[in-house]
């Protein structure tokens, strides 16, 4: 059997496990609060996205062949910009992404219409 100055040790140990455990969650849930919840670095990186694949569509001819689909992935830009100037970062975050996606609609649609045309 144990004695109790043994039982009183294990538990002494099970609390210290306990609280290092706890501790470490606390840890992990404030880093990951950190990379996940920083809505500046991601509309940065986002728009970032955004300005390349609008330079990208502007290479493949979409100036004449995809030009609604040019204009308003550059007026979703402008708009992302305006409001994440705002400190509106969730709606910025979304702005860009339609200004990636019009990009990309108007460089595959300027390729096909290239294309077809010759």
């Amino acid at each position: 059997m144990f004695s109790e100055g043994k039982t009183s040790d294990v538990r002494a140990a099970g609390r210290d496990d306990k609280v290092k455990r706890e501790r470490s969650r606390a840890v992990s849930i404030a880093a990951l609060g950190l990379l996940v919840g920083c809505s500046p670095s991601q509309f940065v990186l986002r728009e970032h996205q955004a300005r390349r694949a609008l330079e990208r569509a502007e290479h493949t001819e979409a100036r004449t062949l995809a030009r609604y689909e040019l204009t308003q992935s550059r007026l979703f830009l402008a708009k992302a910009r305006e409001a994440a100037g705002e400190a509106h970062y969730r709606r910025a975050l979304e702005l860009a992404e339609r200004s990636t996606e019009s990009s990309r609609r108007a460089s595959t649609l300027a390729l096909a219409r290239g294309v077809s045309a010759e």
